[in-house]
């Protein structure tokens, strides 16, 4: 049996702000300014932390859906899955720079593919040479990205003294 169910007659009662307020409900302390701190405060404290957590989880997706073009394909939050599952297979930790380095890797896999395509669809030999030098730099980007993610991943486990990344191609 639920609260509400067990006496309709009692009206729930609500907070200054309109919210309904179970007053047997020791959660709904939460929902309160902490002492100190009005309702207008809390609220602007409420909203900046959920836009640092939006910039924290939407903004890349986003920003790699801009950035990649692919609109016919997927929008933003279809990229958003595809990175956590991503980070997910690849067996990222909470580390943020971790995670990073992962989404760098994603973006960088996708964008050396338009590049090649670019390559393809150049209009002439010197446009496709651009390309095509674009694509491999990138290339070589990404493989020092994810030696840098191995070695990242590895850190806890060696000594970071020791720790050296050699860059092989120029």
């Amino acid at each position: 049996m639920t609260r509400r169910s067990q006496d309709p007659k009692k009206k729930p009662a609500s907070d200054q702000a309109g919210r309904m307020v179970d007053r047997q409900d020791p959660r709904q302390a939460d929902q309160q300014p902490p002492p100190g701190l009005d309702a207008a405060k809390h609220a602007a404290t409420q909203r900046t932390a959920f836009q640092a957590e939006s910039l924290r989880k939407r903004a890349f997706p986003a920003l790699m859906a801009t950035a990649l073009q692919l609109d016919s394909l997927a929008d933003s939050p279809a990229y958003q899955l595809y990175l956590d599952q991503f980070t997910k297979d690849a067996g990222a930790t909470n580390d943020p720079v971790q995670q990073m380095l992962l989404h760098q890797l994603c973006l960088a896999h996708f964008r050396i593919a338009q590049l090649h395509g670019d390559a393809q669809h150049a209009n002439n030999a010197e446009e496709a040479k651009i390309y095509t030098a674009a694509a491999s730099r990138l290339l070589g980007e990404l493989r020092r990205t994810a030696l840098a993610l191995q070695s990242f991943g590895h850190a806890g486990t060696t000594d970071r003294r020791k720790m050296k990344l050699l860059k092989m191609a120029q």
